[in-house]
């Protein structure tokens, strides 16, 4: 139902069924569930290459709002290793730079080693 905030309800419901993103179990609408579908949001790029599984705008590594949980597991889009649910690693690439983690020095882009911020 429109609220005068449209833009949030599309980015909370991308294929406008009324469920919103973070419970829906087919976000897309394309009728094969979110675990079983290689490209979440239709979008043309395969969710293991996709920096925004859900298309809403925001890439994965940024995702913060609790909208942004693609497949209801409770952990957001951008810390979740399996974003969209279908029991696969998600390559990640928490900065957007171009360099998976597992091969980044510098997950965050803050300029610091990766090994030095350790714990």
């Amino acid at each position: 139902m429109p609220d005068g905030n449209e833009e949030s309800d599309v980015d909370n419901d991308l294929d406008n069924d009324g469920t919103p993103n973070d419970v829906d179990t087919d976000v897309d609408g394309d009728l094969m569930p979110n675990a079983e579908d290689s490209d979440d949001d239709n979008d043309g790029i395969a969710d293991l290459d996709d920096n925004d599984d859900d298309g809403d705008g925001t890439p994965d590594a940024s995702e913060t709002d609790s909208d942004d949980d693609l497949d209801g597991d409770g952990e957001t889009n951008g810390v979740d290793a399996d974003d969209d649910g279908d029991g696969t690693t998600d390559d990640l690439d928490a900065d957007d730079d171009g360099i998976l983690d597992e091969e980044d020095l510098d997950d965050d882009n803050d300029g610091v080693n990766d090994f030095d911020e350790v714990a």
